[in-house]
């Protein structure tokens, strides 16, 4: 799923974040996202399903590294691009 570029915001991740089911590949880069709505994003339990996220051009900080380090949900995850 591609939105980067979309704006879709801490809310519309949030939104993601509570459906049924996740893509395997999240494209957010320049998505307008702040470390709350990452840290929503990887609270859901359905990011287990993740193997591609992209979150360059965010307005992430160290929270996010943080997050992304200690979610053992992400251990399918092949691809991380943070630029």
């Amino acid at each position: 799923l591609r939105l980067s570029r979309n704006d879709p915001g801490d809310e519309g991740i949030a939104a993601l974040a509570d459906a049924p089911s996740l893509p395997e590949e999240l494209e957010l880069a320049d998505a307008g996202l702040s470390d709350a709505g990452v840290e929503r994003l990887l609270s859901s339990p359905r990011a287990s399903s993740l193997r591609h996220l992209a979150l360059g051009d965010n307005r992430l900080a160290a929270r996010s590294a943080i997050a992304l380090a200690s979610c053992r949900d992400l251990a399918g995850l092949r691809s991380l691009e943070l630029e």
